[in-house]
């Protein structure tokens, strides 16, 4: 209704009716100059779609969405995208029962410093793909409710959260995704990620997926299956502090990428890749490229059939 009122200051929808609106879609997207927004009196009870809605809203400092009534919604994608300048956004309140689709809600929130969750039902969600990427403010983040048995999608989930300095997962059910690519990219803060719950059989793209995670010094993926993985690309580029990386059960039987897998990882010394197999015609190219001169592993050799030691 007001998308792309790019030079839009101010609005007062104190006495707007929306008893019987069922689409909010766009609703607000792309007013990038919107400073004042008063939605208080908003009737959102029989709104399905709210995808969008706030999408861009790049200079909103506050947004009170506590009353928001979202038990019919189904679609809750991009409602947040690049609102840029909300450091508090409270969705405690948001009944995400009917969910199903909430990629990008919270990407480029970036001066968010909290965000509350604990009432999020996302029991059918399917894609959770860049949910929070880009939140580069936030301190904590408590996921601990969420039941992911039906997310197939966490592509670049975490990506560039890069004030957290933990994150508890031990909850998230990953028995259906099938991307985890960029997952926890640029993380960088991130002193311990405990992934020894995650189930991996469907998953077939890991590229970039600990990319940069610079803080990290141990990391135990030895309960990753990987057989259906056929992109491990730059997915542990520049994790400079990592010591000690375990994937003795990862099968990379069909894996067809493999460049810079573990570029830069300058500080790495204790490597178990005991079940790697390189394809003939997979891409190596960088695959240990500045690595630590002392790091003494063995690996299959592609096209000559033997061991080489690095």
């Amino acid at each position: 209704m007001y998308c792309d009122c790019f030079s839009l200051e101010k609005l007062d929808l104190s006495k707007f009716k929306t008893d019987k609106v069922i689409n909010m879609e766009n609703m607000f997207c792309n007013c990038s100059s919107l400073k004042i927004l008063d939605i208080s009196k908003l009737r959102t009870d029989k709104v399905t779609n709210m995808e969008n809605m706030f999408c861009n809203c790049s200079s909103l400092e506050e947004l009170d969405v506590s009353k928001f009534e979202t038990n019919k919604v189904t679609n809750m994608r991009y409602m947040f995208y690049n609102c840029k300048s909300l450091k508090i956004l409270n969705v405690s309140n948001f009944d995400t029962r009917k969910t199903t689709n909430m990629n990008n809600m919270f990407n480029f929130c970036s001066s968010l410093e909290k965000l509350n969750l604990l009432n999020f039902n996302t029991i059918n969600i399917t894609d959770m793909s860049e949910m929070f990427c880009g939140c580069s403010s936030l301190i904590k983040l408590n996921i601990s409710s969420f039941n992911t048995k039906n997310v197939k999608n966490m592509y670049g989930m975490f990506a560039d959260c890069s004030s957290l300095d933990k994150l508890n997962l031990s909850k998230l059910n990953t028995s259906n995704v099938t991307n985890m690519s960029s997952m926890f990219q640029n993380c960088s803060f991130l002193r311990q990620l405990n992934v020894s719950n995650f189930q991996t059989k469907k998953v077939r793209n890991m590229s970039y997926m600990f990319e940069n995670c610079k803080s990290l010094i141990n990391l135990d993926l030895s309960n990753f299956a990987s057989n259906e993985v056929t992109n491990i690309s730059c997915m542990f580029q520049n994790c400079t502090s990592l010591k000690k990386l375990n994937l003795s059960n990862f099968d990379t039987m069909n894996v067809d990428k493999m460049n810079k897998c573990f570029y830069n990882c300058k500080a790495l010394i204790d490597l178990d890749i005991s079940k790697f197999f390189i394809k003939q015609d997979a891409e190596t190219t960088s695959m240990f490229d500045e690595c630590n001169k002392e790091l003494k592993q063995y690996l299959f050799l592609p096209n000559k059939g033997i061991f080489f030691n690095l």
